[in-house]
């Protein structure tokens, strides 16, 4: 039972975690977007 609701817990918190770390994923890829361009160009 105990188990069970920690792995309810677990999971939520990796859903809520991928939630918050799309916009830096993002964030991170535009910046290198940028800095390959920079540097080719």
């Amino acid at each position: 039972m105990l188990l069970e609701g920690f792995i309810c817990l677990a999971d939520g918190a990796v859903i809520c975690a991928f939630y918050v770390a799309i916009p830096f994923m993002i964030l991170m890829l535009g910046r290198m977007v940028k800095y390959l361009m920079h540097k080719a160009g």
